[in-house]
């Protein structure tokens, strides 16, 4: 039986390993009670998860991401597209100059943004982290929310659709494939993390940036400021290396 269970496994363990897991503990449970109804006297999941090999599914996943000397011409490609949804690229401009998450982009509200301090801020409740986050604005970021302004009419959206709700999630996506770049919405977060790390930026700094939440709960305790100034100050470097 261990011999039937591993041939089931076997060749999904480190290609499925979520899937994998789960269906292999449901059978340890329907065994485990089979030894209780003494309808067997052993549990052959645990003679297959010795022989398994080592699962790799707690391996990082990495996201494609352009090196950061090609962003500046893939930011170019970008802005020539022609798209059907017409806040869409500067959806995904806006994605790329602030290196916030997609979702952060496509869920952004008017009354989230205060252009004269060149700040918006993201409520607790649309951040992964769960806690509200201050994004500097850059001069070209700047200039994104003046075009969408003009697009988005009344809405209350940043970015609306066509039919004035939200933007569709894999629409920034499509954008990126019709200008032929060679990277996922979320790699751009990693082109950017590169070139802060080349140009020497501290690395809370540029964690902070990303709106990285450090593990450390001392450091979590000790460091309370949002680091915004020096934020500013990275994020228009970046603007002005790929403007």
């Amino acid at each position: 039986m261990s011999a039937d269970v591993l041939g089931c496994f076997g060749p999904i363990w480190n290609s499925k390993p979520g899937a994998a897991r789960k269906a292999l503990n449901r059978i340890a449970v329907v065994f485990r009670w089979c030894i209780g109804k003494n309808l067997r006297p052993d549990n052959p999941v645990d003679g297959a998860v010795a022989a398994l090999p080592r699962a790799n599914g707690n391996a990082q996943k990495h996201y494609r991401a352009l090196p950061h000397r090609e962003v500046a011409s893939a930011l170019g490609a970008i802005r020539r597209v022609k798209y059907t949804h017409p806040s869409t690229v500067p959806c995904v401009e806006m994605i790329v100059l602030t290196a916030v998450w997609a979702g952060e982009a496509l869920g952004a509200r008017w009354d989230e943004i205060d252009v004269e301090a060149a700040r918006w801020t993201i409520p607790a409740s649309r951040m992964k982290a769960g806690r509200e986050f201050s994004v500097p604005l850059s001069t070209d970021a700047l200039g994104v929310l003046g075009r969408a302004r003009a697009l988005s009419a009344e809405s209350s959206l940043v970015f609306p659709s066509k039919t004035g709700g939200p933007l569709p999630r894999n629409a920034p996506g499509r954008v990126l494939r019709r200008a032929g770049v060679d990277s996922t919405v979320h790699g751009f977060r990693s082109s950017a993390r590169s070139w802060m790390a080349e140009c020497g930026v501290p690395a809370e700094v540029a964690e902070a940036c990303l709106a990285h939440v450090p593990r450390n709960k001392v450091v979590q305790a000790y460091q309370r400021s949002d680091l915004l100034e020096r934020r500013a100050e990275v994020m228009q470097g970046w603007n002005d290396y790929i403007g």
